[in-house]
């Protein structure tokens, strides 16, 4: 099954965090992962809506990202993230194995006894590359300038690709920071999808315009609209428009 939803015991533990060592120890056992596996938390920005961020690695083993949120919904006519992966699944199951896109795997609902905190919890296959705003700072640094626009034409083809498969299901916060890049085999994938399919104020395209338009102060007008050109070039010769 590419996507499963499931419970998980907090036990004697308040609320769930995976470096403690009741937790971890049940954690890896239902993931199938030896004893030994590594677990590390995410340090710095891990997102406003999360109350956790880990790592997972097991020898042999891709690498995972666990991730932790609220059960509450921010407003009653939006779903919360488990909600929402469940309609995805049920309406895209292809989506769930596709490596464009980082959905998860497993969700579990956390929780123990009486007062224990409840959450619910991701877990993802960790995206090959790395974060593209990381990626795009350096190739600027390095004032490979071709390679960004190349880049940025590529995206787009891939977000309209995207569109296309997908009916039109707007990922909903398509920024640099919730996409990977991974130059050696040109491939992307697009992350923190716990809002794909619900209706925003902007479309894909104009929100991803907006984000790049915050660029302009430090990397001047002219260059960050040549940038946004080659974007929605590449979205209007994807697949999605052709």
């Amino acid at each position: 099954e590419i996507f499963s939803m499931g419970k998980f015991d907090l036990g004697a533990e308040s609320k769930f965090d995976a470096l403690r060592p009741s937790i971890k120890a049940r954690l890896l056992e239902v993931l199938g992962l030896a004893p030994n596996a590594s677990v590390w938390a995410m340090t710095g920005c891990r997102g406003g809506v999360n109350e956790g961020i880990w790592f997972v690695k097991a020898h042999g083993r891709p690498e995972l990202v666990l991730k932790l949120v609220k059960i509450t919904r921010i407003a009653t006519n939006i779903p919360t993230e488990a909600e929402n992966f469940a309609r995805l699944y049920k309406e895209h199951p292809a989506a769930f194995s596709d490596p464009l896109l980082a959905l998860p795997f497993k969700a579990f609902r956390c929780s123990g006894r009486p007062g224990a905190k409840e959450n619910d919890l991701f877990v993802i296959r960790k995206s090959a590359g790395e974060r593209l705003a990381e990626w795009l700072a350096s190739k600027l640094h390095q004032q490979q300038f071709d390679v960004v626009l190349r880049m940025m034409w590529d995206l787009g083809a891939r977000l309209s690709e995207y569109h296309s498969r997908y009916s039109h299901l707007q990922h909903g916060d398509f920024t640099l920071s919730n996409i990977f890049f991974d130059e050696s085999r040109n491939q992307f994938a697009f992350i923190d999808l716990g809002g794909m399919g619900i209706p925003t104020l902007d479309g894909d395209v104009e929100h991803f315009s907006k984000s790049l338009a915050l660029l302009e102060k430090k990397h001047g007008q002219p260059r960050v609209a040549e940038w946004d050109r080659a974007f929605r070039q590449g979205y209007a010769h994807g697949t999605g428009n052709t």
